[in-house]
Parts: structure tokens; C-alpha cells; sequence
């Protein structure tokens, strides 16, 4: 029984859900509510995209003059904001020079996404512009994330009997992963819905539609249920359309499927309204860390009260509206300042096709006595004033010149990043115009960055959650580097969902330009910062050689903090390992020699020294004893420190200590 309160509203999802009829009534009914949610604003974006394309019947266009401000500003911003493929950074999230194998990952996950982004086919870089275009026109941008296997069948031969070599059993069959892939959908800004939310936080599914044909349908869902499903035309469902849709004119009937992924209850579901069973429902297929398989997505002017966007032609539409206004006018107006006039047909008939003909042609007139008595041509012709059409010609191209700079101050575009300025502008003045244009437009690359880095976070996450082994290896191609010692613990590491999420960063760069400068002087930065180190502690290593591994690590701990410096951190890891353990330096042969002839010589002396005992005497026996203990002095090796004197211990023949 259906628990419902006065306004009709369900109230508990354990009862609703009791049954496969119950949950598939609640869906049904989630899908209506946000389908009439985003009524109004799937309304006004089918308008908003039908301006942009200037879609305008035939008779109406030449009716209205049009200048198509909108479509030019988007052009400008996209090329703005997005230029090429985003190059994806990633990071250790503490910079802790010792964790290589947290290093080496990140450098496999670095490698593994810029390489999908970088490739000519790649559906990552289709799939964000065109979500770009359509948060720049309507005010959504998204795409989705899917994970796809392609396996087979392969034979496994039967273990064998050690003594006989005799098969033990019959050979068996097991599907191996031959391809794995993670795609990146775009999914266009009428098809993307979610549940009724102020903020994202507090959205509980996400939901994206596709329109699928009926061997589409039978090879996802089975012929039991994807024969079953009713099939219409896209052409007659009501859905409102802008313009030519892609899929309009298709001859193929199809069935709207609704796929929805409800954090609430962990599982996707696929429904179609027009059928009444569950065509599909699945626990957590992809096991993400934020569940769902698509990012926020880019909504533009969103406040915290709906995610409900609003698009910027909305927010500009007054100015938008007045420009076109005065355009109309200024071509009527053009139009109307033309050559016209009159004259008196009773003097001078012939004077009807002055204008008419080639140039420097006579006119005759008959009866040239009256005509010249009656003033000649001013007398009895006159031109209609245009001088009074010229001058409102002005004044409207004045106010559109005033429009258009009013509709550049509500979008952030400043006249320098159109390319207009005048000659009599300073650098400086250029300068301030382009900061004020750019830090208009920083926020919506903020939002571009964090939508790119929101997505290949879920590009990660599948990665290292669902990728084989083998797979990661082989396209990192990290076998191939100085890191390859430490590449099956990296890999480890990011199979460990548990560390890697500490360990591991991602981010966006810009994407504005390609900045070839800035990489150039992040280089040059690092390999200055580099030689002014060597040239200090080169002394220091020099004098004390054994200080050399604990210089390295200094090395090593500045080098983590410059991301351009990564793909050389292994070749510095390894140059410190072999000076860890190579053996103490051993000495030099003239060293030898030196201490063996100083050895030498104090034996020598020592045995005349005893020589002379002998043949002195007790007399000098002192004087032996010390020539005795010089000579055992040189021969004994030389202490490494002397032990320093305590504070009340006294020279020799100094009372009192110090």
C-alpha cells in the first residue's frame, strides 16, 4: 500500500520499493518530477539554441536584418577558454621525496590518461567540447563514463603427470580480457537530468537518455525483454525540437531508455516510460568513489537555492534584444537613403531617366526656351531631403556602438580580446583591458578546469579499480623507464584503493593556450635552481666526499617540489642508490707509500735509539727514553679527534686551569 501525506507526495522508499511493480512505479514517478522540473528550462534552451543557429524562416529573414552578436560571443570564449587538449598533472599529494613507489604510480596514471587524451581519436577531447558548446549556448554541460571489456575464449591445457608426462584430465576453457576501455560519453544538455536539488551535494540520482533501436535494445537487455519494448518516432512523441534534431528524420522507430544511477540505493536502473517492467537494475556496476559515473556538471549562473541554470544569452538578453532592434532600423533606414525626386513632367518629361544609363550622357529637352525660363533643372526639379535620414543614421549607429559595449561589460568580453583597439591606446592601457577580460573569464576556466579534472578523476578510478595488471604495464609502457624496478609496486598501490587516495593527486592545467613559455621557464627555473645548488656543495663534497648521498637527498627533496622535474626524478633516485652502496673509498698508492715509508723510518730510528742506550750508558737514560717515545710516536697512527679538555682540568704548570 502506497504511504502517501495530503499533498499526494511519497513518503517511505522501503515500502514504495517493496516490489519490482513498486520500484518501477517510483522511478516512473522520480522521472516525471524532474521532467517537469527542467520543464521551463528545456523550453528556453530549444529557444536559446534556435537563436544561436539563427534559425528564422525564410520570409522573416528578409524582413529583419540580424546582427548575430550571440553565436560570435561564444565563438570567442570557446576559443578562449578551450584551445587544446587538456594536459593532465599527476601528484603525489604530500611531497615526500622518499615514497618512490607513490612517485612511479603517479607517473603510471599520468601517462595512462594523457595518453587517451592525446590521441587523434580521442573521445575525451570530443566529448568535452562539445559539452563546452553546449554550457556556453544553454547553460549544461556533461558527459558519462562507461567501462567496456571485449574478452574471449581460451584454451587451458591439462596439468600433467610429473613422472609419466601423461595429461591428468581434459584440456579446459576460461575468457580472458583481450581490450578494456574507459569511454567518455558526451551527453547532450536535454538528455542529462538528475533529481530535484538546490545544491550537488544533495542530488540522490543522476540519469541520462538514450534513444535505442530495437537490435539495440534485444543485444543489451536480452530478446525476452528487448523484443517486448514498444518502439515511436522521435518525430511525433512531442518532444519540443530545435531546428533539424539529429535522430528527427530517421527512418528507424526507437524507445526511449532512461539509464539512472541512485546513490541512495547503490544500483543503476534502466527504464523506459513506455513500458511497464524493469528493463535492467544492477548493484554498484563500477564500484566508484563518488558513485556516480559522471561529474558535477557545468551549469552556468547556478545559485544555491536549484541547479537549475541559467544561460548567459538569458542574462544578456535585454542588450541582445536592443542590438537587433537597432540593426533593423539601421537597414531600413540605409535602404531608404536613396536618390529620389521629383519633376515637372509638363516642361521636361525627359528629365524622368536622368539617373538612368551609363555615365557623362547629355539629356535633350525639347522645348529648352520654357525649361530655361522657368529656372532650368532647379527650377523644375527637386530630391527628397535625405540629410534628415543620414543624421538618425548616426545617432542609431552611436547607441549601437554604446549597446554593444554595454553587452560586453555584462559577458566579461573586453575589446582587446575581440582584437579592436585603437592606435592611439597605450601598451599599458591594452594591458589593463586585457587583465579586466581575463579576470572576467577566470571563473568559467575555473569551471572548465574543475569539470576536465572532476572527469578524469572517474577516469582514474576505473583505471585503477577494474584495469588488469598487464593492461596498466603495457600502455604506461613504464617497463621501459628508470622506474621499471618499482612498477609492479606501483601498480599495487593503485589496485590499493585504501593509499592511493592519499598518495595520489590530479589535476587540470590551463587550457586557455598552449604556453610553451612558461614550460620553457619552468625548465630553465629548475636547471638554474640546480647549478646554483651543485656550486655550493661542491666544495663540501670535495673535502668530505662521504657527504655525498646525504647532498643527493637534499637534491632529491628540492627536485619533488618542480613538476617539471618528475620525469628525472628515477635517474636521481638511482644515482643515489649505487652511491649508497658502493664500497669506502680505498687509497691512493702514493698515499701508501707515504705512510709505509713513514713506517720506515720510525723503525729506524727507534733501533738507534737503542743502539745508543747501549753504548752510553745509565747517564742518558733519559734522554733514550724520550728519543724512545718520539720514535714510538711517529709510528703510532694519529688519534681522529682529540678529546676536548674539561673546565677544571689544568695545563702543565698552569694552576688554576685556564
Amino acid at each position: 500500500m502506497s504511504l502517501t501525506n495530503d499533498t499526494g507526495k511519497m513518503e517511505s522508499r522501503v515500502e514504495e520499493t517493496a516490489t519490482p511493480e513498486g520500484s518501477l512505479s517510483v522511478w516512473k514517478k522520480e522521472l516525471n518530477a524532474a521532467i517537469e522540473h527542467y520543464k521551463d528550462y528545456h523550453e528556453i534552451s530549444n529557444k536559446v539554441m534556435a537563436r544561436y543557429r539563427d534559425e528564422r524562416d525564410s520570409d522573416v529573414v528578409t524582413a529583419i536584418s540580424r546582427l548575430n552578436f550571440f553565436w560570435s560571443n561564444v565563438q570567442v570564449l570557446k576559443s578562449t577558454l578551450y584551445v587544446h587538449p587538456p594536459k593532465m598533472d599527476v601528484s603525489r599529494l604530500f611531497k615526500d621525496f622518499t615514497d618512490d613507489v607513490a612517485r612511479v604510480a603517479s607517473v603510471i596514471l599520468e601517462r595512462l590518461l594523457n595518453h587517451d587524451i592525446e590521441r587523434d581519436d580521442s573521445d575525451f577531447d570530443t566529448s568535452v567540447r562539445q559539452a563546452i558548446d553546449d554550457w556556453l549556448i544553454t547553460g549544461t554541460g556533461q558527459v558519462w563514463y562507461r567501462y567496456e571489456v571485449e574478452t574471449e575464449e581460451t584454451e587451458v591445457p591439462a596439468p600433467t603427470d610429473p613422472t609419466t608426462g601423461q595429461p591428468l584430465g581434459e584440456p579446459t576453457t576460461q575468457e580472458s580480457i583481450t581490450n578494456e576501455e574507459a569511454i567518455c560519453d558526451f551527453v547532450l544538455w536535454k538528455d542529462f537530468i538528475c533529481s530535484p536539488a538546490r545544491t550537488w551535494q544533495e542530488v540522490r540520482w543522476v540519469g541520462r537518455r538514450a534513444y535505442m533501436s530495437r537490435d539495440a535494445l534485444v543485444d543489451r537487455f536480452g530478446e525476452d525483454i528487448g523484443k517486448k519494448v514498444p518502439l515511436k518516432s522521435r518525430k511525433n512523441d512531442g518532444t519540443p525540437l530545435s531546428g533539424k534534431d539529429g535522430n528527427e528524420d530517421s527512418p528507424w522507430a526507437t524507445a526511449e531508455v532512461w539509464e539512472i544511477w541512485d546513490k541512495t540505493s547503490k544500483k543503476a536502473l534502466w527504464v523506459c516510460p513506455d513500458f511497464d517492467e524493469m528493463l535492467d537494475e544492477r548493484d554498484d556496476p563500477m564500484d566508484l568513489e563518488g558513485f556516480f559515473p559522471c561529474p558535477m556538471p557545468m551549469l552556468s549562473s547556478q545559485v544555491n537555492t536549484t541547479l537549475i541554470p541559467r544561460c548567459d544569452f538569458t542574462m544578456a538578453k535585454d542588450q541582445y534584444q536592443q542590438i537587433d532592434v537597432l540593426v533593423a532600423r539601421l537597414r531600413l533606414l540605409i535602404d531608404a537613403c536613396k536618390v529620389r525626386g521629383a519633376y515637372d513632367k509638363e516642361t521636361a518629361p525627359e528629365l524622368g531617366n536622368i539617373l538612368q544609363g551609363n555615365e557623362n550622357k547629355m539629356v535633350p529637352v525639347d522645348n529648352w526656351a520654357m525649361f530655361a525660363e522657368k529656372g532650368g533643372m532647379k527650377g523644375i526639379m527637386d530630391w527628397v531631403p535625405i540629410e534628415s535620414v543620414s543624421n538618425v543614421i548616426t545617432v542609431l549607429r552611436m547607441d549601437l556602438a554604446e549597446q554593444k559595449q554595454q553587452l560586453y561589460e555584462v559577458l566579461g568580453i573586453s575589446d582587446i580580446m575581440r582584437g579592436a583597439t585603437r592606435a592611439s591606446e597605450t601598451a599599458t592601457a591594452q594591458k589593463i583591458k586585457e587583465q579586466f577580460g581575463s579576470q572576467r573569464l577566470e571563473f568559467k576556466q575555473f569551471e572548465i578546469a574543475r569539470f576536465v579534472r572532476d572527469s578524469q578523476r572517474i577516469k582514474a578510478d576505473i583505471i585503477a579499480k577494474h584495469y588488469q595488471p598487464q593492461t596498466i604495464l603495457q600502455r604506461s609502457n613504464i617497463m621501459q623507464s628508470p622506474d621499471a624496478a618499482l612498477a609492479q609496486q606501483a601498480v599495487e598501490l593503485l589496485k590499493n584503493e585504501g593509499i592511493s587516495e592519499y598518495r595520489l593527486n590530479i589535476e587540470a592545467d590551463s587550457m586557455s593556450a598552449v604556453d610553451w613559455a612558461e614550460e620553457r621557464d619552468s625548465r630553465t627555473q629548475f636547471l638554474q635552481a640546480t647549478g646554483q645548488f651543485v656550486s655550493m656543495v661542491t666544495p663540501l663534497i670535495q673535502a668530505k666526499p662521504e657527504a655525498t648521498p646525504m647532498v643527493l637527498q637534499l637534491l632529491q627533496w628540492a627536485l619533488a617540489g618542480f613538476r617539471v622535474g618528475k620525469g628525472i626524478e628515477g635517474v636521481l633516485d638511482q644515482a643515489v642508490q649505487q652511491l649508497s652502496n658502493a664500497p669506502p673509498p680505498q687509497p691512493k698508492p702514493q698515499e701508501v707509500a707515504n705512510v709505509e715509508k713513514t713506517k720506515t723510518e720510525s723503525a729506524k730510528n727507534i733501533a738507534q735509539a737503542k743502539k745508543y742506550d747501549a753504548e752510553a750508558g745509565g747517564a742518558v737514560v733519559d734522554i733514550r727514553g724520550k728519543h724512545i717515545a718520539n720514535a714510538q710516536a711517529m709510528a703510532a697512527p694519529m688519534p681522529v679527534t682529540q678529546p676536548p679538555m674539561g673546565p677544571t682540568e689544568a695545563l702543565p704548570g698552569k694552576p688554576g686551569g685556564y
